[in-house]
């Protein structure tokens, strides 16, 4: 992310290690693993993210979706 944004969302950071990157024209789909658990982050594609790369992002509480694994029914968003 940002070096900026990074900065200033603080606890929001969190370490990813990147299993997939695909490129999707404006973005990218990152599928990642974070704290032992599988996310997919859509990231702008100005950024070089690659599979096996460490990354940091700042996640935006307004924008996290989660499921619950067994339905795929949303718990939140």
């Amino acid at each position: 992310a940002e070096e900026i944004y990074l900065a200033v969302s603080g606890e929001a950071n969190v370490k990813a290690s990147v299993r997939l990157a695909e490129m999707m024209g404006s973005e990218i789909y990152a599928y990642l693993t974070v704290y032992g658990q599988k996310m997919i982050a859509r990231i702008p594609s100005r950024f070089n993210i690659t599979a096996d790369q460490e990354i940091t992002l700042a996640l935006d509480p307004e924008k996290i979706h989660v499921f619950d694994k067994d339905t795929e029914k949303v718990i939140c968003h």
